[in-house]
């Protein structure tokens, strides 16, 4: 089979050779390709023209993933005689270069990008920075998207440098290299970017943007003990100068395709301290409502996050009044949850007297949510108030006892307790 594959390279010119020596490896043998462990020691002696039949990977992404020396002769001889294949991709779509972002090998990217201003003489290319823009088939990411999910910061860092519009290059859902650096808490990558390319693109995945990666990975209480002071360090820091570059409107301009903003997450995520920075960079966020018409008080409340409550109460007196799409104020969402610590706080907080006995869009107080869940313990901190209105009446004609009686969930020894 070698004498064959050897004939027929004979009479090719070198760029028939790189074009259609795949295809001769395949029709005379589908194993031909294949770079044998061996090798690995031995990459001098590989020929330069053979791909291996998994991911048809050439020369310069084995030289590349088994860490060999780029600087040595044969891989330099291999750049001036066969320069192209440097930034030729695999079936996947990754460059040489790609790989070398995957794994984070620096020194096989700097020689990359040298070559790369030495080729693009003589060929269609506007830049030598083309070839390093190149995204690959599956998700469209560059170089700098597979450094950054990889958390390489060092050859981030270069390529960065190198091309800093890399940094507005979106790949196939819609996520900036700043997003996938910030969702993965690298938080050094991430302040590399902001540095070196203030306009950088903020954008993330369905709708999101930077400011919701960085709500979504805040670091909960149980996580800033387990993670290292230097990662929640970074993280407040980070924050801190996001919102001095790009403002506020990060904050309120910002709807995913939930209908959810930054805060939104933090509150969900229990994260006080991040929703007082939020609110003190925007106070009017508190009063955005999600496609399901849930502000950040009702989020709260479902999820027991006392500390966003008070947070938000303090610094909104009145976010209180607002309603969800049903009508529901935060304290039906906290009963409905079974929250009863929310319950309790809610109703000792003094803007909520008032609002204690507001109906939803059935006729439905606090009361008889609590009635119909069946959760003695709520349904009984509730009667013990005394601005509770035991006797209002739901669109189905009934009082929370009538619903408490009828359905029998509480128990009669708990109805026996409170019923008037």
């Amino acid at each position: 089979m070698s004498g064959l594959v050897q004939l027929l390279k004979s009479s090719l010119t070198r760029l028939e050779e790189q074009q259609y020596f795949s295809f001769i490896q395949i029709i005379t043998n589908p194993f031909f390709g294949w770079f044998h462990e061996e090798y690995s020691q031995k990459i001098e002696s590989l020929d330069p023209l053979e791909i291996t039949c998994g991911q048809e990977n050439n020369i310069f992404h084995v030289a590349v993933k088994y860490t060999a020396n780029p600087r040595t002769d044969p891989i330099q001889t291999w750049l001036r005689e066969y320069s192209l294949l440097a930034f030729q991709p695999n079936n996947k779509g990754d460059t040489p270069l790609h790989v070398a972002a995957k794994l984070g090998n620096k020194s096989f990217g700097a020689v990359l990008i040298e070559h790369a201003k030495r080729v693009v003489e003589g060929h269609n290319y506007e830049s030598y920075r083309d070839l390093l823009r190149k995204v690959n088939y599956v998700k469209e990411n560059t170089a700098l998207h597979e450094a950054v999910l990889n958390g390489h910061f060092e050859i981030a860092k270069l390529l960065i440098e190198e091309d800093p519009s890399l940094t507005c290059f979106e790949n196939k859902d819609g996520e900036s290299p700043l997003f996938l650096a910030v969702e993965g808490r690298f938080y050094d990558i991430a302040s590399i970017i902001l540095d070196t390319y203030p306009n950088c693109s903020l954008l993330g995945r369905k709708g999101m943007n930077v400011m919701h990666a960085a709500a979504i990975r805040s670091c909960t209480k149980v996580e800033t003990l387990l993670l290292s002071r230097s990662v929640t360090r970074g993280f407040d820091d980070f924050v801190k100068k996001l919102l001095e570059r790009c403002g506020s409107q990060i904050l309120e301009k910002s709807e995913d395709e939930f209908g959810w903003m930054p805060h939104h997450y933090t509150a969900n995520n229990g994260q006080s301290r991040l929703v007082r920075l939020f609110l003190e960079a925007k106070k009017c966020i508190a009063y955005i409502k999600d496609k399901q018409g849930m502000t950040a008080l009702h989020i709260s409340a479902r999820m027991g996050h006392v500390g966003v409550m008070r947070a938000l109460m303090e610094k909104c007196p009145d976010i209180g009044e607002l309603l969800d799409n049903r009508d529901r104020t935060a304290l039906h969402i906290a009963v409905e949850h079974k929250q009863s610590f929310v319950v309790n706080t809610l109703l000792s907080m003094r803007p909520f007297v008032n609002l204690i006995n507001e109906q939803d869009n059935e006729g439905n107080t606090a009361l008889h949510v609590a009635a119909m869940d069946g959760y003695s313990r709520i349904f009984k901190c509730l009667v013990s108030n005394q601005n509770i209105n035991k006797r209002i009446i739901n669109k189905m004609g009934m009082t929370a006892f009538d619903i408490a009686r009828k359905s029998a969930i509480l128990g009669y020894g708990c109805l026996a307790e409170v019923c008037p």
